[in-house]
């Protein structure tokens, strides 16, 4: 880094990920299941000579609505990493794999006019089975709306 420039916190490489996913909502029963698929191609960090090794995830989603503005459900989400890691430190690491899995509950709100909804929703994800990333216990909130 040089005095007077500006830091670059990115990780130097590109990311492309196609993903797929899927939603059925049984508005008779209030019940709504997603589930998102994807893969993870990373490109070379030119600067390190380092390439992350491809990634797949899971995510799935089941709720239960229990009026028009209130929601609970479980969601489950799979991070596993499908290729070693090359360069640097990972070639002695035995490639460096990743993983981790995680499962937890998950409340939503919507406030507001239903002309312009507020959505709000809190999560916590706690991981299990990491291996070869930061292990977290993650609180996430979200707020979204329209303007």
């Amino acid at each position: 880094m040089q005095v007077g420039t500006v830091d670059n916190t990115g990780m130097n490489y590109w990311t492309f990920s196609p993903n797929v996913s899927y939603t059925y909502f049984d508005p008779a029963r209030g019940l709504d299941f997603s589930v998102n698929a994807g893969i993870d191609f990373n490109t070379e960090n030119p600067d390190t000579d380092y390439h992350s090794g491809t990634m797949t995830h899971l995510d799935a989603l089941v709720f239960k609505h229990f009026n028009e503005r209130f929601s609970a459900g479980i969601f489950g989400s799979v991070l596993y990493q499908l290729e070693d890691d090359e360069g640097g430190l990972a070639d002695r690491l035995d490639g460096f794999k990743g993983r981790s899995y995680a499962i937890g509950p998950i409340i939503t709100y919507e406030a507001g006019p239903k002309e312009r909804p507020i959505n709000i929703a809190l999560s916590w994800a706690p991981e299990f089975g990491v291996k070869n990333r930061p292990k977290g216990n993650a609180v996430y909130l979200s707020v979204s709306g329209s303007f």
